[in-house]
């Protein structure tokens, strides 16, 4: 049933239309039928009662989006960030020589390695295929940058020997 309302967003906001208007309608017959407008007292109750819910409820979404948006907005940066730093990636290694430039252009272009998708992602180093370790660097998982080196495991610090 969840998935309906999930899958069908226009069906789910006909839904709640409909839902919505039926309570108006059944709290306008209770009020009706329970003379709650005849007196003054009741009445002033029921406008502060709702006055104070509508306060609380702009409140509530006033202090959501304020607490969304830098959300929001850090979510945006860090996707620009990685969407940069894979295009810089793959710029640098047209610039590498011939044998290490095919091995980075193959890392570069497996599905799922930088989006953290699953799936095993191996290379073919020579005879043996490798699994390759999603928290190594690029460098270190094409087994050109040996783990003690004194290169942080940066991309290409093949290149400073």
């Amino acid at each position: 049933m969840t998935s309906l309302f999930l899958d069908h967003p226009l069906f789910f906001s006909g839904t709640l239309f409909v839902l919505l208007i039926i309570a108006v309608e059944s709290g306008f017959r209770i009020a009706v039928l329970s003379t709650a407008n005849l007196d003054q007292d009741c009445r002033e109750q029921i406008a502060a009662s709702r006055d104070a819910l509508g306060i609380l409820l702009s409140l509530l979404l006033g202090f959501t989006l304020a607490m969304a948006l830098p959300r929001f907005d850090l979510r945006k940066q860090l996707v620009l960030d990685e969407a940069n730093a894979i295009g810089t990636t793959s710029l640098r290694a047209e610039l590498l020589p011939q044998p290490q430039r095919m091995q980075a252009r193959a890392l570069l272009s497996q599905p799922g390695l930088f989006a953290g998708e699953p799936g095993p992602a191996v290379i073919n180093d020579g005879d043996r295929p490798q699994q390759i370790n999603p928290n190594l660097s690029l460098a270190n998982r094409s087994g050109i940058c040996p783990a003690e080196s004194n290169c942080n495991h940066r991309p290409f610090c093949f290149l400073v020997k």
